[in-house]
């Protein structure tokens, strides 16, 4: 709960028990390190697939665009 916090969502928490309120409530105070965000990113990170892993090779690109990948503008923005 401490990472979806700190990716700036509010997480929800669906609890049964008191206790499991004040657990999660406690949660929500934790403090990741920058490491620890990365770790927890890496560990999430989604694949993409297909079509984007068609993307990963120069010959698999140069087949696709007939040798004109570099004319492709893609955005420069990152979208997390």
């Amino acid at each position: 709960m401490a990472w979806v916090k700190a990716k700036g969502v509010l997480p929800v928490i669906g609890t049964r028990t008191h206790e499991q309120l004040v657990d999660h409530l406690g949660a929500l105070e934790v403090v990741l390190s920058d490491e620890h965000m990365r770790r927890l990113d890496a560990v999430t990170a989604v694949a993409l697939g297909y079509p984007h892993d068609l993307n990963n090779s120069a010959e698999r690109r140069a087949i696709m665009t007939r040798g004109r990948f570099d004319q492709i503008d893609y955005p420069v923005r990152v979208v997390r």
